[in-house]
């Protein structure tokens, strides 16, 4: 017989499990399947597929236009006023996605014609018209979470990572390449619209309303910005690279670029965890003692995470992948910097989220991106992917930055700073020494019980006065 206190921790622990799994599988999938696409896909193929990525994704951004977030803002009454919610904010997704596919399919395809390792123009087409579907496939998405029905949510997020992964294989088991995988992912976002709008509850009336427009565009506008700021802190590099690095080489930098997002993944049990208490522990009793130790929790799994990231892609690459994919080891820790960048400033973003606008965080991640895209400019015709690599992190660490002077403005944060500037040292030499990189005079041992040590102090830090339980109490 199960106790039934066991029983309410289960009940309640559930909807964080199913959450959990669903960014495993939207997430994980496409790392996983990472081998077998290296292994029936060129080096020059594969940058076709990595160019089309970076040109879908601010497609996706605009169709998006932040309306899932609209809907959690505007949605919070009772059950009548939600469905009015859905149905105004569906209509204006569909008006976007009719706007959107005029100027792409009319517009953009043309301008992009002459761009450099880019798949065939009809499957550009395709992709970019189901792109342009992306805000009526987050906004049904959204209602199932804020409704409350994480299985059902995971069920179409599973179930379309799932097909995508198991259309991908087939398509190059058959000998097709990067214009029928495009194709394929067009034909299943399309499905998906379908399946979707057939969740909705009853009683919703999918219409166009002039004064939720209005809204959607005063709510999301700052939202969207940021994140077109973090587009171009990430994927927009492609456009400056293509066309100037050789496509072996930009091969390697796309593999790594994406081997490196397994950081994020990895860091994902505690930003669920964290990021929806950090905002009410920074404002209760002795906040800003709690968020430093919290904060210092968040720079150990991030290193961690970084350090184990690394090995698993060294295995990953040398023994799974086809020998010409192996040069992606040597900008790996590059790219896992990057990544390292902007997961410490989200666990350092809880002053600028905790004002009473976004403004201040639109300011700080648009500082980044043009600091960024200036120096793609300036640097990836002279340094190639050198230039690219020196831009983002230039950018990155000027949000990080920014982000830490916050609490200069807002509450006086102790952030532990040495200690975690000692730890994460101590974690980039590991990853240096494990990616191939010759440190001489360095020992891997040496460089294990230093990074352990630094651990040690700060957990203790972590710890020091109060514990995790009583922090969130």
């Amino acid at each position: 017989m199960i106790p039934a206190r066991f029983q309410r921790h289960v009940a309640a622990l559930r909807p964080f499990l199913l959450y959990a799994l669903s960014i495993a599988f939207g997430k994980g999938l496409s790392l996983v399947t990472l081998p077998y696409l290296a292994h029936h896909l060129s080096p020059a193929e594969f940058v076709r597929l990595d160019i089309a990525a970076s040109i879908i994704e601010p497609v996706g951004l605009l169709a998006a236009f932040a309306l899932a977030d609209t809907l959690f803002r505007f949605g919070q009454g009772d059950e009548a006023e939600r469905r009015v919610v859905l149905g105004r904010l569906i209509g204006t997704a569909f008006v976007l996605a009719g706007l959107l596919i005029a100027v792409t399919q009319l517009i953009l395809i043309p301008a992009l014609s002459g761009m450099a390792n880019l798949p065939s123009s009809p499957a550009m087409r395709a992709i970019l018209a189901s792109a342009c579907l992306g805000g009526v496939i987050e906004l049904p998405l959204a209602f199932l979470r804020l409704s409350g029905h994480p299985g059902l949510f995971l069920g179409f997020v599973a179930g379309r990572a799932s097909l995508q992964a198991l259309s991908l294989v087939s398509l190059l088991a058959f000998g097709f390449g990067v214009d029928a995988i495009l194709l394929g992912n067009a034909a299943i976002d399309i499905a998906l619209v379908a399946g979707l709008l057939l969740t909705l509850p009853k009683g919703t009336r999918i219409h166009v309303d002039r004064v939720m427009i209005g809204k959607a565009l005063r709510y999301a506008g700052p939202i969207l910005l940021g994140a077109f700021a973090m587009f171009a802190l990430g994927s927009c590099d492609r456009w400056f690279l293509t066309g100037t690095v050789a496509p072996q080489d930009l091969a390697h930098y796309a593999l790594a670029a994406k081997l490196s997002l397994a950081l994020a993944l990895a860091t994902q049990p505690f930003a669920l965890w964290w990021y929806p208490r950090r905002l009410g522990v920074l404002e209760g009793t002795n906040g800003v003692e709690e968020t430093a130790r919290f904060w210092a929790l968040g720079v150990l799994a991030i290193g961690v995470g970084a350090i184990l990231t690394m090995l698993a892609a060294r295995l990953l690459v040398l023994f799974l992948m086809p020998g010409a994919y192996a040069g992606a080891l040597a900008l790996l820790p590059a790219m896992l910097a990057i990544v390292a960048f902007n997961e410490l400033s989200s666990v350092s973003n809880g002053v600028a989220y905790a004002q009473a606008s976004g403004w201040r965080v639109l300011r700080t991640n648009g500082a980044g991106a043009l600091v960024a895209v200036a120096l793609y400019i300036a640097l990836i015709p002279m340094l190639g992917l050198a230039g690219a690599i020196v831009a983002t992190l230039a950018g990155q660490a000027l949000r990080l930055m920014l982000f830490l002077a916050d609490r200069h403005r807002g509450a006086r944060i102790p952030y532990p700073l040495f200690s975690a500037l000692a730890f994460l040292a101590a974690s980039m030499l590991l990853i240096l020494q494990f990616s191939g990189h010759t440190l001489p005079d360095l020992s891997i041992i040496g460089l294990i019980l230093s990074t352990v040590l630094v651990s040690a102090i700060l957990l203790a830090t972590y710890h020091k006065a109060a514990g995790p339980l009583e922090a969130v109490r």
